[in-house]
C-alpha cells in the first residue's frame, strides 16, 4: 500500500489499524478514520 503512494487512506469505523496508520503517516500518507458513505454524502470524499 505504501509503495502505491496514495495521498490518504480511509479506515472505516471498525477497520481501524493504528499500526498501519503510524506507518502511513511516517511515509507522508494521511490516515483518516471516517465512514466513506458519510464522507460521500457530505461531499468530503
Amino acid at each position: 500500500m505504501i509503495a502505491a503512494e496514495p495521498r490518504r487512506v480511509i479506515f472505516n469505523p471498525g477497520a481501524e489499524n493504528p499500526g498501519l496508520m503510524e506507518r502511513l503517516e511516517a511515509n507522508g500518507i494521511k490516515g483518516v478514520t471516517a465512514c466513506t458513505l458519510v464522507m460521500l454524502s457530505l461531499g468530503n470524499f
